[in-house]
């Protein structure tokens, strides 16, 4: 099961960890098939002060910038009625599962308006929901998308080579492994959260 791992701000993690979320709102989505596994990394906020509880006893979280758990998304429904300005006026059946949608994702009319930006967006639905007793770093992922990953450190060109398999031209030695690269060590560990989401493998 190919798997995405989602940059999501503080905020929205609480709500997700305690259920009370379980719909997440992009303005994309992953070009392959439901189910699929989602990565939780929980953003960090812009402030140094640490996590702490207010007066009326709310908790408020700066971000701890880790995958704090994962999902399964076993549905991606589209939102194209409710993305627009005039959503108040349309009436019928699935405009208001979309507006369900909506609530289920913890967004009033506005908040979901001033994201999209008069675009359409997608609910991706949060299930199997597992938090991780302890987070983990974004180093132990790899970027899975090919145009992204780059040439691991431990490979070698090599324009001539000859193999048990035959004759290889514009081949590649890994000196780590010892033996011929086929593509399967050029994964690159990721140093970096995506911006909204992004396709990776588990570094094993």
């Amino acid at each position: 099961m190919k798997s995405v791992l989602i940059s999501i701000h503080p905020k929205w993690c609480d709500l997700i960890a305690s259920g009370k979320k379980t719909i997440e709102v992009r303005k994309t989505r992953p070009k392959i098939e439901t189910p699929f596994k989602c990565y939780i990394y929980e953003t960090k906020a812009r402030s140094d002060m640490p996590t702490f509880v207010d007066e009326d006893g709310h908790v408020l979280y700066t971000g701890r910038g880790k995958v704090i758990g994962e999902f399964v998304c076993d549905c991606i429904t589209p939102l194209y009625n409710v993305c627009t300005d005039d959503w108040r006026l349309l009436r019928g059946g699935l405009h208001e599962i979309e507006k369900q949608l909506v609530g289920m994702a913890c967004l009033t009319e506005g908040e979901l308006h001033e994201y999209a930006s008069g675009r359409y967006c997608f609910a991706w639905h949060i299930s199997d929901l597992k938090i991780y007793d302890k987070p983990r770093e974004l180093g132990e992922f790899a970027v899975a998308d090919k145009e992204a990953i780059q040439q691991c450190e431990y490979r070698e060109q090599s324009y001539y080579a000859f193999t048990d398999t035959g004759y290889i031209k514009n081949g590649f030695y890994c000196k780590k492994k010892d033996d011929w690269c086929f593509g399967e060590c050029k994964r690159k560990a990721l140093t970096r959260p995506p911006q909204s989401w992004c396709y990776v493998e588990e570094l094993s």
